[in-house]
């Protein structure tokens, strides 16, 4: 996967919607994309990417400990860099493409 691929996978999870022509505002409680509004840096900020595991149930939260563990020979996640949280996360919901 890109990274941009990452990122919007990951920005999904955290609630942020796309529009197709790529513009986008804020409606109610949804998040839209802008480009006015970065989205988080979920592949280099700890503070974006361990809240997002953080609010997965916990069958997710330990499938991105395995992946930690057994793939990245890491005790725990906290190891990792978020690049690699990202990773594991979004291998943990099914969402990855080679």
């Amino acid at each position: 996967m890109t990274n941009e691929d990452k990122i919007k996978v990951l920005a999904e999870m955290g609630g942020w919607k796309f529009h197709p022509d790529g513009v986008g505002h804020y409606q109610g409680e949804l998040k839209f994309w802008t480009a006015s509004k970065p989205l988080p840096p979920y592949l280099t900020s700890y503070d974006a990417i361990i809240p997002l595991i953080q609010t997965q149930d916990g069958e997710i939260r330990m499938l991105v400990c395995d992946y930690c563990l057994n793939v990245l020979g890491f005790g725990c996640y906290f190891d990792a860099t978020p690049e690699q949280l990202s990773d594991a996360l979004i291998k943990a919901v099914g969402k990855w493409k080679e």
